[in-house]
C-alpha cells in the first residue's frame, strides 16, 4: 500500500508551518521589543532593583526615569534594612552613551554621575564577619 502523495505532502507541510508561525512570532517579538526598549528597560531595573534587594534583606523604594541606553535618573530612593537603618537619596543620575559602546566597543562611556540630596544612617556594629 502506497500512501497517496498529496497525504504525505500535508504532513511535511505542517512542521513547515510550525517553523513559519515561530519566525514570525518571534520577529513580531523583536521588533516589539526594539520599538518598546525603553519602557521594558525601566521596567525590568525597577521591578528588578527592588525584587533583588529583597532578598538581600533591604527594602528599596524609587522612581526610574530616562532612556536606559543613554542615560538614567533614579528618584526618591528609600532604603533600609540590612546594616541600613536609613538611606535616601533625592536624585541620583547617570549620562553615558551605551549606543557608542556597541558601536565602538569603548568601555569608558559615562560623562556624568550626580548624587544629590544624600542622607544616610547605618549601624557599623551590624557588620557581617568576612
Amino acid at each position: 500500500m502506497d500512501v497517496p502523495s498529496n497525504l504525505s505532502s500535508k504532513k511535511s507541510r505542517g512542521w513547515q508551518t510550525w517553523l513559519k508561525r515561530l519566525l514570525v512570532g518571534s520577529g513580531l517579538l523583536l521588533v516589539l521589543g526594539g520599538v518598546f526598549h525603553a519602557p521594558l528597560l525601566r521596567w525590568v531595573i525597577a521591578v528588578g532593583g527592588v525584587k533583588g534587594a529583597e532578598m538581600a534583606g533591604i527594602k528599596l523604594a524609587w522612581l526610574v526615569d530616562g532612556s536606559v541606553l543613554g542615560d538614567i535618573k533614579l528618584s526618591k530612593v528609600e532604603a533600609s534594612g540590612c546594616m541600613i537603618e536609613k538611606a535616601t537619596i533625592g536624585e541620583f543620575t547617570v549620562e553615558y552613551d551605551a549606543w557608542r559602546a556597541a558601536r565602538t566597543g569603548e568601555i569608558d562611556i559615562i560623562s556624568r554621575v550626580a548624587l544629590q540630596d544624600v542622607e544616610a544612617v547605618m549601624d557599623l556594629r551590624n557588620i557581617p564577619a568576612a
